[in-house]
């Protein structure tokens, strides 16, 4: 009876397959391709005041939006309002900031600056450059740090 039962239990995900679970809407895997704009300012996004070094005050409430989206894990709208911001006033750093927060395609900040600046001491060396969604989380966190080192660019 016993030799029976463990056969079943090892058989048991041979002769009874689970389904796949479907993909997890709420979290939608990183495009290769950013989000199109232009970006809308939409109604109930919550009350996010967060000032930064801006010529635009429309360039303003699409960050604000961003950080709203980012920390309400939506993160492809995110990256949207963020890349509009960007546009708006390119010479602004925290714009690149919060596309390089969810760029990859959630809210990973350890995970994205470790890419940008090596502090993983455990981290295996790359064998290839990152591409895709990575490449653009990169390539803005780079941005932003030249943008942030410019005289009187950065927010204090």
């Amino acid at each position: 009876m016993k030799l029976s039962a463990s056969l079943l239990l090892a058989f048991a995900p041979v002769l009874f397959p689970q389904p796949t679970p479907k993909a997890d809407n709420c979290a939608p895997p990183p495009g290769s391709v950013p989000p199109s704009l232009p970006a809308r300012l939409l109604d109930g996004q919550g009350p996010i005041d967060f000032k930064i070094t801006t010529s635009s005050p429309e360039a303003q409430k699409f960050f604000n939006q961003g950080v709203a989206q980012m920390h309400s894990f939506w993160a492809r709208e995110a990256e949207r309002s963020f890349l509009q911001a960007a546009a708006l006033d390119p010479a602004a750093p925290m714009p690149q900031w919060g596309i390089a927060m969810v760029a990859a395609g959630d809210y990973r900040p350890g995970f994205q600056l470790d890419l940008v600046n090596g502090a993983d001491p455990n981290a295996k060396p790359r064998t290839e450059p990152p591409n895709g969604a990575e490449a653009r989380a990169v390539a803005a966190a780079k941005r932003a740090v030249e943008l942030a080192a410019v005289p009187g660019k950065a927010t204090p």
